[in-house]
């Protein structure tokens, strides 16, 4: 049991000897524990390999972590090294000691000389206040969480004689049309990613996570915990359209597995978009998913998920900080620039 006393804390950058202790500061923090082998992926490869951590440690406990995972952006006209942050966290009896701070900024620095450029990130309401006014990241606006019910009498909090009557009233809400497309459910293909990320340049985003073959491939591996599926839309035998979708395995335990995320949905084609969501949600209900979420400021994707019955839920914030020397091409700090959609935010 730690008890907080006077600032006896050293940080450091954390190496493999701390990866027990980050995970035992976890489960104090957020009162689960995670499998060991999706923090093994989501710390030591996660998209573009190992992250930076710095903690703050007393004896052998850690009790304060902040995380940047590497990750490229597009921002502007320049692919640019970036970071987002997460799993940042203080255990409770040093919340309010500057440990979190400290060991913000000593891991800002480390990114700095591992040649990183623009950080962001989207904390929660606890984190958010530090970030801001102690550590002078910009919030630079909100992204939408939306949430469409597919089985609300799995939800504990549903009465049992109202579960049924919930679940077809939300299974006649209107679903997206399919037309005349043909639907396949599969795995990742680079070749159908190559082909509809040539159509995609006309959407290109000024500020975003920069999203190529291999970028899909590292993000969407089993080491992820996620039964992932990967959703095609073909019109006269070429692709136009593409999700993906999954819900944590039974390895999390609790709610989660009863959460179905949707992490990417991209083309050219509105209908196509619509046809694929369409799938997910049917897809969703016989996997006994109690409701599909995701996170998006696209406005062109908004309209398709509004269109598939989903509502605005809530709003993450978004926030960013530029610690490289170079003028950037683009200004991060203007929100309507970034693009955002599920896979792009590191707990979906």
């Amino acid at each position: 049991m730690i008890k907080r006393n006077k600032k006896t804390w050293i940080v450091k950058e954390a190496d493999l000897d701390d990866f027990d202790a980050i995970r035992r500061l976890f489960r104090v923090v957020w009162g689960y524990q995670r499998p060991l082998e999706y923090d093994k992926w989501k710390y030591l490869k996660f998209v573009e390999g190992v992250s930076q951590i710095s903690v703050a440690k007393v004896n052998d406990e850690i009790v304060s972590a902040f995380m940047l995972a590497p990750m490229t952006l597009s921002i502007g006209a320049e692919i640019v090294p970036g970071g987002v942050a997460m799993d940042v966290m203080s255990h409770p009896e040093y919340v309010g000691t500057t440990s979190f701070i400290e060991v913000g900024k000593h891991c800002v620095i480390k990114a700095q000389e591992r040649g990183l450029r623009v950080l962001y990130g989207f904390p929660n309401t606890h984190s958010f206040p530090s970030f801001v006014k102690r550590l002078n990241w910009d919030h630079s606006g909100n992204i939408n969480h939306w949430v469409r019910p597919i089985k609300p009498s799995i939800y504990s909090k549903v009465p049992l004689i109202l579960g049924p009557a919930a679940d077809l009233a939300f299974y006649l809400l209107p679903t997206g049309k399919i037309g005349d497309l043909t639907i396949k459910v599969s795995n990742y293909s680079e070749k159908e990613i190559l082909q509809l990320l040539k159509g995609q340049k006309k959407f290109a985003k000024k500020c975003g996570i920069y999203h190529n073959e291999n970028w899909y491939f590292s993000r969407y591996v089993g080491e992820s915990r996620s039964s992932y599926e990967w959703v095609y839309a073909y019109q006269g035998g070429k692709v136009v359209a593409c999700g993906v979708w999954g819900m944590r395995d039974k390895s999390w335990g609790g709610g989660f597995t009863a959460r179905a995320q949707i992490t990417e949905l991209f083309g050219n084609e509105v209908l196509a978009l619509s046809g694929i969501l369409s799938t997910i949600i049917k897809r969703a209900r016989k996997k006994d998913a109690m409701l599909l979420e995701t996170v998006t400021n696209d406005p062109r994707l908004e309209k398709v998920l509004k269109r598939c019955s989903f509502y605005k839920h809530n709003q993450i914030p978004l926030i960013v900080k530029n610690i490289g020397k170079e003028e950037l091409s683009a200004n991060i700090h203007h929100h309507p620039n970034w693009t955002i959609f599920g896979g792009d935010v590191d707990t979906f």
